[in-house]
Order: structure tokens, then sequence, then C-alpha cells
């Protein structure tokens, strides 16, 4: 039957699946922003930082998250919008990862607080 579930999830198809039946430009802000995460790690592939971040255990894993949040904060100076909207796409990946079986734990690490960064009064 064409509806056989594939029983193995592998890294490329839990991204697949995370990026399938989106708009478009949702996956190209998803994508940039796990191709940022890839840089972090220093990987060459969004699935290959995907897999290193899915390998660890909850405490590792939420240290690396919190490791790349303070690099987003303190080494690119980004706006709170945009580490947020960075730390999202991880979470999303990783629930749809837990919601498959690949892994029994979730990201725990907060949001950064919003900063005002102009007075438009």
């Amino acid at each position: 039957s064409q509806y056989l579930v594939q029983v193995s999830v592998t890294t490329e198809s839990l991204l697949k699946a995370f990026l399938s039946g989106r708009k478009k430009t949702t996956i190209l802000a998803y994508r940039h922003d796990l191709n940022e995460f890839a840089k972090f790690l220093q990987n060459e592939s969004i699935e290959e930082s995907v897999k290193a971040l899915l390998s660890l255990e909850q405490g590792p894993a939420n240290a690396m998250i919190l490791g790349y949040k303070n690099y987003l904060i303190e080494i690119l100076r980004l706006q709170s919008a945009t580490v947020n909207r960075r730390l999202a796409a991880l979470r999303s990946v990783v629930k749809l990862a837990r919601t498959l079986g690949l892994i029994k734990w979730e990201i725990e690490i907060e949001n950064q607080k919003h900063q005002a960064y102009r007075d438009v009064r």
C-alpha cells in the first residue's frame, strides 16, 4: 500500500517532515535559523547539526542550546526577537523528534526576555 509508514526515522526524513507543508517563506526562515545553528557547531550541514543535538542526553543537549543562546546574545549581539525565533526553530525540530520517538527530552532553555532597543515615544 502507498500508505505504509516508514518505521525508521532518519535525521534527513525528520527534517523533511519538519519542513513539509509549510509556506515557502517559513521554510526559508527555518533553514536560515538551522544553518546558523550549524555554523555555531562548526558543522557542514543542518542534518549533521540536528543529528549531533539529538544524539545527546537531556542535560548536555540543553547545555548546548544554552551555549548557543549565549553566543547569539553576547557574540552576535542579536535582538531578542531573532534569538527567540532561532530557539523556536530548534524547539520545533526537537519536539517533532520527541513525537516520533527519537528522543525522550525537550529543550527547557527559556526565551530571551524582550528588550526594547529604541524609544518609540
